[in-house]
């Protein structure tokens, strides 16, 4: 797992917040690459001597993703949203954005459901596995043998 190095003034809490992170069993390997670039970004719009997240702040860097779809804008929202409310835990200046700030479009997840024909497929390209992977062949349990 490769873990970014941190230079901001914020770095110490960068770093507790990811090893938070992947101690809850979260691998954050994607976000920690994004974490780096919140970094560098910190890096130049953060005070040295208090540094503390604000609105404005959080404003500015997801506005450097204005180009980009609505869903990066809103993954950089929601990556910034879980670093403040870790970091709010020792430093209460620090603002949490709620999460529909700056009005960004939220798609909903739209559940699809498979046809009789396509579970068929499935079970039947399931069933191909090799023996190494019997866990994923569902020996016994599904059929009710031991």
């Amino acid at each position: 797992m490769t873990t970014p190095t941190f230079t901001s003034p914020l770095k110490d809490g960068l770093e507790r917040f990811l090893a938070f992170k992947r101690a809850a069993g979260c691998r954050y390997r994607e976000e920690a690459c994004a974490l780096g670039g919140l970094d560098r970004f910190l890096g130049r719009h953060l005070a040295g001597k208090a540094p503390v997240i604000t609105l404005e702040v959080v404003r500015a860097y997801v506005a450097e993703a204005d180009r980009r779809s609505d869903k990066t804008r809103e993954n950089r929202l929601g990556l910034i949203r879980e670093l403040c409310r870790f970091l709010a835990i020792e430093d209460p200046r620090t603002a949490i954005p709620p999460r529909n700030f700056l009005k960004i479009p939220r798609r909903r997840y739209v559940q699809r459901i498979l046809t009789r024909e396509e579970g068929r497929r499935f079970l039947t390209a399931c069933a191909r596995f090799p023996p190494a992977h019997a866990a994923l062949r569902c020996e016994g349990w599904c059929t009710g043998r031991p």
